[in-house]
């Protein structure tokens, strides 16, 4: 698993502070006080929050996991076609408690899959329509832009330690980056 910021609103700080100013009519005394703000509008859970936007690209994730995101409907998303791109030879995430307690089977199965879904295919049976043969496990790739309010609500939900652990882990590389980048939203997760 792979997880990039690929791109965000550069004056994050600056679009929040001057939207949360404009509800008070208040002015900036410079960078600690526009920090402060931004703490007191997060603390809030305030609109103003979501005028910073991020943009994720996200690879080496299953299905599975790629579905728990898409649960966010106020993202948006593009994820790699299973329907135009033939997924025979993309990795598989192996749970670790299964690859622990089976793995010869795991990867047996695995396999099978990956042979049925190429005798599909050479069948002449569409890749749309063989790409329901392929596990929740076969990885994928995900590009996910979403505000910087929308982004905490992730963050707070995923890094729970009853999270699934694929997921908690994609948003523990999030955290990891925003924290670098801007330590003034995460600090309190």
């Amino acid at each position: 698993m792979k997880v990039e910021l690929y791109d965000y609103s550069p004056n994050s700080l600056k679009n929040i502070t001057a939207a949360g100013r404009n509800c008070y009519q208040s002015k900036s005394k410079g960078y600690d006080s526009d920090v402060a703000l931004s703490k007191a509008l997060i603390k809030q859970d305030h609109t103003p929050v979501e005028f910073g936007w991020t943009m994720w690209h996200i690879t080496g994730i299953s299905r599975a996991c790629a579905d728990q995101l898409a649960r966010y409907r106020l993202n948006s998303f593009s994820m790699m076609s299973q329907r135009y791109v033939n997924i025979k030879d993309v990795e598989f995430v192996h749970p670790f408690k299964v690859l622990e307690l089976a793995g010869e089977t795991a990867q047996a199965i695995v396999q099978e899959q990956r042979n049925f879904y190429e005798r599909l295919l050479k069948m002449g049976v569409s890749k749309e329509d063989a790409r329901y043969y392929m596990g929740m496990g076969f990885s994928t790739e995900v590009f996910m832009a979403c505000n910087l309010r929308q982004l905490r609500h992730i963050l707070k939900q995923r890094l729970d330690p009853h999270a699934q652990w694929e997921i908690r882990n994609v948003a523990l590389e999030i955290k990891d980056i925003c924290d670098e980048k801007w330590p003034w939203l995460t600090e309190d997760l």
